[in-house]
């Protein structure tokens, strides 16, 4: 999203103009920084070459159907079987052989939902490597969405227990060159995805070191007027809490416990969007509504923040950080003060719920004074 804002990318190129033209007009940044430009735009160019069989060939764990294991198994079945006996795994000699068989095809398979996961991964790739790509067109024949997903399922050797010990009865050889899908797949891309990881593992490592040079260079620049990168030290960032402009209207600075129990009786009660916990269903006696369990400020959060302190002026902590809004997602390459927001927990509204809702009240005594007693 940040990256198609026009002017979000009009103030990076502005910003980047700048920098480089200081650099390039200073003889000695010249001669030590001048041609990291070049150089990372090079590496960058050859990155593109690799990146998109990468992402492809890579089985993405939250959309890979278990005959991608199933077929992981078979391959290696074959493989050791191609070796003499006392080259084998233990797994895969003669005495425990029947038993790794009887494995390979695991018992409770949800063949609705591995369906749905086989089309998910296929259009996954095809989006990825287009619908002209060969292996594309040999695994998927032409077809999209559920005919690609009943194609592959119903094309598949290894979709019933019944076909795996088909295909068991069969060569090493002939379970390798089978054209099961999932075998398939992984006989023509593993081996390569491991020379491309390779490949971008190196340019990658070149991109850091320019990268840090970079950084060498902004420091020559601007000094203290850019905030350094993480480095597993403290860091501070200011802010403020403050709302911001959402969807045509005002997101306030605070979410307190009226929008929390307004939002799942709004919502008829129900698990989802607003579900909560039994616990909170009845609304305590003695908890003030209006108390805060949330808020959002103006300080720079990305990836990896969560479960940093809120101190407020007073060396006090008024909350813990554990999101950012949508917003902030362009926090890894630009700060926009006026819409990126860190999302914290309330301190206040948390001392809270321990005392009303939890009932843990030898914890809330030890927060709030500090000590045991």
């Amino acid at each position: 999203m940040a990256l198609r804002d026009e002017l979000i990318m009009t103030k990076k190129r502005d910003f980047e103009n700048k920098f480089q033209n200081a650099v390039l007009s200073n003889p000695d940044l010249k001669s030590k920084y001048g041609h990291l430009w070049v150089g990372i735009k090079n590496n960058v160019d050859e990155l593109r070459k690799y990146i998109d069989e990468e992402y492809a060939f890579t089985i993405r764990p939250f959309i890979k159907p278990v005959y991608f294991t199933i077929a992981e198994n078979l391959i290696k079945y074959a493989e050791q079987l191609q070796l003499p006996e006392d080259q084998r795994e233990e797994a895969y000699k003669k005495d425990k052989l029947n038993e790794t068989k009887g494995k390979i095809f695991p018992t409770g398979i949800d063949e609705e939902l591995q369906i749905r996961l086989i089309r998910a991964h296929g259009n996954y790739i095809t989006g990825i490597l287009g619908k002209d790509n060969p292996l594309i067109k040999k695994i998927f024949v032409g077809k999209e969405n559920n005919e690609l997903a009943k194609y592959v399922f119903e094309s598949s050797l290894l979709t019933s227990k019944e076909k795996i010990e088909k295909l068991l009865m069969k060569s090493p050889k002939e379970i390798l060159d089978s054209q099961d899908p999932f075998i398939y797949f992984l006989r023509n891309t593993q081996l390569e995805l491991k020379e491309l990881r390779a490949k971008i593992s190196e340019i990658t490592n070149t991109i850091s070191v320019l990268n840090q040079q970079l950084g060498e260079a902004a420091f020559y620049v601007y000094g203290n007027q850019i905030p350094p990168d993480a480095t597993s030290t403290l860091r501070i960032s200011d802010g403020r809490v403050q709302g911001y402009e959402y969807n045509g209207t005002i997101a306030p600075p605070k979410t307190t416990y009226y929008g929390l129990w307004n939002r799942w009786y709004s919502f008829g009660k129900k698990d989802y969007p607003w579900g909560l916990h039994p616990r909170w269903h009845n609304i305590p006696e003695g908890l003030d509504l209006s108390i805060p369990i949330g808020f959002a400020s103006t300080n720079d959060i990305v990836g990896g923040n969560s479960g940093s302190s809120l101190i407020n002026i007073n060396k006090e902590v008024v909350g813990l950080a554990h999101d950012g809004n949508l917003e902030s997602l362009a926090g890894d390459f630009i700060f926009l003060e006026h819409n990126n927001r860190t999302v914290s927990t309330d301190s206040w509204g948390l001392m809270e719920s321990l005392k009303h809702v939890f009932k843990a009240n030898r914890l809330f005594e030890e927060l709030e004074k500090g000590k045991i007693e």
